[in-house]
C-alpha cells in the first residue's frame, strides 16, 4: 500500500495544478515527469503527503497511546528528518521552527479543511473495525484540520482503504458504503456523487475525486491516470485512490516497472516504504481466534524475502501440536511444541523436543525442552517479496522482535515435520 501510494504522490507532484494542456500530453503513466515550474520536486520524488503517511503508518506499528501530541511528534520527526518540499509553505516554517509534537499544537490554527489530514490517512483504514478507522482518523485530522470537513475527508480516505482491505463489496459501491458509515456519526456524506473538472485544494475534493476514479476503473494504472487527468490537487487525489486500490483484489495490480523503480529510494524511499508497509499489514491484521483467522497450517518466510539463505517455517496442526523449523544448506532445526489457543489472539506453546537434522544424516534429537512460551497471532491479507498476494501469520512475543510467515498450505498433518517420526 505504501509503495503504491507514494508512486501516486510522485507522479502526481509532476502535475499538480500544471496547465491542462501539459496534463493531457504527458499523463501517459509511462514514467515520472519533471513538473513545468515546480523544480524542486525531481522526478519520482514523493512530497508531503507520502511523508505524513509514513508518520501515521510508524505510530500505529508503534502501539503508543494515539493522541494528538503524540502524532503531532510523529509530523516533526519525520520532517526534522527528511526535510521536503511539499508543504503548504505556512506549515513547511512551521515545521521547520518547532522543536516537538507539544509546540506544534501549541502554535498551529488547526481550522484548515484542506487535503492535508485526508491525504496521510490511509494506514488508519487497515485497522479491523469501522468504529476503530472513524475515531483514529478522526484523532489524527484534528492536528491539523479540526473542521467538520477536514475530519470527514479524513475518514472518507481512510474507509476507502477499509473497504478495500476486508474486501467489503464492489467498487461500484464504496461511495455509498462510505456515506452510511459517516452519516451513522454525524456526517454530512455525499461521497458517492461522482466528481468532474478540477480538484481544488480542500480535502473533499480530493477524496471524492480519488473515489470517482476508483469506481471507474479495473486497474492501478488507469486509476492513476484518471486521478491526474481531473487536473490541480493531483497528487494528493492519486496519493488516496492508490493507497485504497492497491488493497483490492478486485483492482489490476499493474504499475508499469518503470514507476515502481524509479520512486526515490532514500533511506525513506521505496525500501524503507516496503518494509515499513510489510510491519503496518502485519501488526493491523486481526487477531488469531478459533470463531475468526486461524492459525492452522504450514507457514514459511520464503516467500516474504528475496535471496534468502536460511528459511523459517512454523506448523500449527489441527490435533493440538506442531513446530518450528530453521533450515539452511547444511542442517535443520526442529522444535516440536504442543499449541493451544486463548482468547484475545494469544497461543501457548509447550517445547517437547529438539531435534537437529544434518545434510545427509539421520535426525538427531540434541535435547528436550519444558519451557513454555505465550505467543499472540494475527492474520491478514499481506504481500510477498515480489508484491503478491499473500496471508500473513504474525506472531509477536514479549521483548522481541515479530516474526512474519506466509502461508504455504492450510491442510497440514504431523506428516509434514522435515523430522519424521521420533519417540
Amino acid at each position: 500500500m505504501l509503495v503504491e501510494l507514494a508512486v501516486g504522490d510522485a507522479y502526481g507532484a509532476g502535475f499538480e495544478y500544471a496547465d491542462p494542456a501539459f496534463v493531457a500530453t504527458h499523463n501517459t503513466v509511462r514514467g515520472y515527469v519533471q513538473h513545468p515550474t515546480h523544480a524542486g520536486i525531481g522526478p519520482g520524488a514523493y512530497t508531503d503527503d507520502t511523508q505524513m503517511t509514513i508518520a501515521v503508518a510508524e505510530h500505529l506499528i508503534s502501539a503508543e497511546p494515539w493522541t494528538g501530541e503524540r502524532l503531532a511528534d510523529r509530523f516533526v520527526t519525520a520532517f526534522r528528518r527528511d526535510r521536503r518540499e511539499g508543504y503548504a509553505g505556512g506549515f513547511y516554517r512551521l515545521l521547520s521552527e518547532v522543536q516537538d509534537g507539544a509546540e506544534l499544537l501549541a502554535r498551529i490554527d488547526p481550522s484548515s479543511d484542506k487535503s492535508g489530514a485526508a491525504m496521510r490517512a490511509g494506514p488508519v483504514g487497515l485497522l479491523p473495525t469501522v468504529a476503530d478507522v472513524l475515531h483514529h482518523s478522526a484523532v489524527q485530522a484534528r492536528v491539523t484540520h479540526d473542521t467538520p470537513a477536514g475530519i470527514e475527508a479524513a475518514q472518507a480516505a481512510a474507509l476507502a482503504v477499509h473497504y478495500c482491505h476486508y474486501e467489503l463489496g464492489p467498487l461500484a459501491q464504496l461511495g455509498p458504503w462510505i456515506d452510511r458509515q459517516v452519516q451513522s456519526v454525524g456526517g454530512r456524506g455525499g461521497w458517492s456523487q461522482p466528481w468532474r473538472g478540477k480538484v481544488g485544494a480542500q480535502g473533499w475534493m480530493s477524496v471524492r475525486a480519488a473515489i470517482t476514479a476508483m469506481t471507474k476503473s479495473t486497474s492501478l494504472s488507469d486509476i492513476l491516470r484518471s486521478c491526474v487527468a481531473f487536473t490541480g490537487d493531483v497528487d494528493t487525489v492519486a496519493t488516496v485512490a492508490l493507497g485504497a486500490a492497491s488493497r483490492s483484489p478486485l483492482v489490476v495490480q499493474d504499475l508499469p516497472n518503470v514507476l515502481r523503480r524509479g520512486l526515490e529510494n532514500g533511506p525513506y524511499g521505496r525500501g524503507y516504504l516496503w518494509n515499513l508497509d510489510a510491519r503496518l499489514l502485519s501488526c493491523t491484521s486481526p487477531l488469531a481466534d478459533p470463531a475468526g483467522p486461524s492459525v492452522v497450517g504450514l507457514w514459511g518466510d520464503d516467500s516474504l524475502f528475496q535471496g534468502a539463505t536460511e528459511a523459517d517455517r512454523v506448523a500449527f496442526v489441527a490435533d493440538g501440536t506442531g513446530w518450528f523449523e530453521h533450515a539452511n544448506a547444511f542442517a535443520t532445526e526442529v522444535e516440536r511444541f504442543n499449541w493451544e489457543q486463548l482468547p484475545a489472539g494469544r497461543i501457548r506453546i509447550a517445547f517437547t523436543r529438539y531435534l537437529y537434522l544434518e545434510s545427509g544424516k539421520s535426525p538427531e534429537a540434541k535435547e528436550h525442552w519444558h519451557s513454555e512460551r505465550l505467543l499472540t497471532a494475527r492474520v491478514g491479507r499481506g504481500t510477498d517479496a515480489i508484491d503478491g498476494e499473500a496471508t500473513v501469520l504474525t506472531l509477536e512475543a514479549a521483548s522481541e522482535r515479530p516474526r512474519r510467515f506466509a502461508l504455504v498450505r492450510a491442510d497440514v498433518t504431523a506428516a509434514a515435520d522435515p523430522a519424521g517420526p521420533i519417540d
